[in-house]
């Protein structure tokens, strides 16, 4: 038998292919651009068919319909990156969960505000790095890029730490 079709006797649509996924199961979803984005819009039309599904990935940068507040049931969400495709559902989701758990209301404005400190942290930050790090790398001194690494977590570890 040839190869040509022994490969089409094994090709499956994605709702074939995702049939497999059983409530209570783990999917890792490949990151950035090889994101199977067929298979996870696939996937989000499974929903009504699993409960507590765990996606796992390193950062996705495409469509990330699985963080919708109405998959919370469908799915959960776990990555080591939190890109910008869910940083926000993510963030809302810490929230409720930490405002549920003491019985405080969610403060808005605390949050706008701790949101722009952080985005002129950033800016400053990137400006340092377009700055100083492209000529110590251009000249070979990695370690400094180390050390400017350590110290920007160090600075994030202690505005953290105080609250801020």
């Amino acid at each position: 038998m040839s190869w040509e079709i022994e490969y089409k006797k094994k090709l499956r649509t994605p709702e074939e292919a995702l049939r497999c996924v059983q409530s209570g199961m783990r999917v890792y979803i490949h990151p950035g651009c090889a994101e199977p984005e067929t298979l996870v819009d696939a996937l989000i039309r499974r929903a009504p068919f699993v409960q507590d599904v765990e996606i796992v990935h390193m950062m996705t940068m495409g469509r990330a319909d699985y963080v919708a507040p109405e998959m919370a049931s469908h799915f959960r969400h776990n990555a080591v990156f939190i890109g910008g495709n869910v940083r926000e559902a993510m963030r809302l989701v810490k929230a409720s969960h930490a405002a549920a758990a003491t019985g405080t209301r969610i403060d808005l404005q605390s949050s706008v505000a701790t949101s722009l400190i952080g985005m002129v942290l950033a800016f400053f930050a990137g400006l340092v790095a377009l700055r100083w790090l492209s000529s110590w790398l251009e000249e070979g001194r990695w370690y400094l890029f180390g050390i400017y690494c350590v110290v920007a977590s160090g600075v994030v570890f202690y505005l953290y730490h105080i609250g801020i």
